[in-house]
């Protein structure tokens, strides 16, 4: 059974030693084969260094979310508000429509808004690190204010 075997292995190399021997056409299948080769090695070298700054950035995202948890540092009101706009602009495609007021960690929310996107806004705001509160005087309409 094993003699099998190394008699097909064997017949496998010889058939891959003439077809990239080949005199006619060898040298191009050669080229090929070695053009394939540099370019998988250079994407999966792309596809690794992608990968490492991802697992980078985000390892440092976690530190800094662990560093604020534990620390429970105040956070400035022009930096806690402009994380608030920066949140609601990821739920809202009107986010420039919504007032933004923070004094002290309570958050002041005002302006014209739809009324299926209020709970939306108000649990993404909520959940801002360094929001203690969150006061809603929103103008709710029933229609959808951004035009659409």
């Amino acid at each position: 059974m094993k003699k099998r075997w190394v008699l097909i292995g064997g017949a496998g190399v010889g058939a891959t030693v003439m077809y990239l021997l080949d005199p006619d056409r060898g040298r191009r299948r050669r080229a090929m084969l070695r053009d394939k080769g540099i370019h998988g090695i250079r994407s999966t070298g792309r596809s690794m260094g992608a990968l490492s700054r991802d697992v980078a950035h985000r390892s440092l995202g976690l530190f800094a979310r662990s560093r604020f948890v534990i620390a429970r540092e105040r956070v400035p009101d022009p930096i806690l508000g402009e994380r608030v706009r920066s949140r609601i602009g990821h739920v809202l495609p009107h986010a420039g429509s919504i007032g933004v007021g923070v004094r002290e960690g309570h958050v002041t929310l005002s302006g014209p808004i739809s009324g299926r996107d209020v709970r939306k806004v108000l649990a993404c705001v909520s959940r801002v690190p360094g929001v203690t509160r969150v006061e809603n005087e929103l103008e709710v309409y029933e229609r959808d204010v951004s035009g659409a």
